[in-house]
């Protein structure tokens, strides 16, 4: 279901305490679909807003959000490769959607401008992301919006000594 109230947009430098703060979120509310914990992120806030202008500044990368009004529902990440031999691959990291803004189409919106954003560099070719074995949710969106899943990467992430496959997924562009 499409809500014509979520606007889609890259992320500001006046936005980024929001956008470090639904990360923290994210962190919490689905630890397993992250490979960062909450305290490494709480730890690394003068890291996550350094990358962030450098990734913005040298057209390396950026970060989308899913508004409604003011608040800040969803965000996903994307990166170029910047390695002669690999930049011709994007990846797209860290797409959560807060539960109040789930099932409103803002993930697949927010997917949309990030494939929009690397389509606009002539030298990507590919973008790719990782799921979460079990999250069936993202990985049925991937699937939809074209993406194929190429490899599974045993026990990535440990948890409380349990241990979570991560899917690799790729989209030629």
């Amino acid at each position: 279901m499409m809500d014509n109230n979520i606007s889609i947009r890259a992320a500001q430098e006046a936005e980024l305490e929001q956008f470090f703060a639904l990360r923290l979120e994210a962190l919490n509310d689905t630890p397993t679909a992250f490979g960062q914990s909450v305290q490494g992120h709480l730890d690394s806030k003068d890291t996550f807003f350094k990358r962030f202008v450098e990734q913005r500044d040298s057209k390396m990368g950026m970060m989308f959000g899913a508004w409604d009004g003011d608040t800040l529902l969803g965000m996903a990440g994307v990166v170029r490769n910047d390695r002669d031999k690999t930049k011709h691959r994007g990846f797209i990291w860290g797409v959560y959607v807060s539960p109040n803004g789930r099932r409103r189409g803002a993930a697949r919106r927010m997917m949309d401008a990030a494939i929009e954003y690397l389509n606009s560099f002539d030298d990507v070719e590919d973008v790719n992301l990782a799921v979460t074995a079990g999250n069936d949710g993202a990985f049925e969106l991937y699937q939809s919006m074209g993406f194929h899943h190429y490899a599974t990467d045993p026990r990535f992430y440990k948890i409380d000594n349990i241990y979570y496959d991560l899917l690799w997924m790729i989209k030629r562009l």
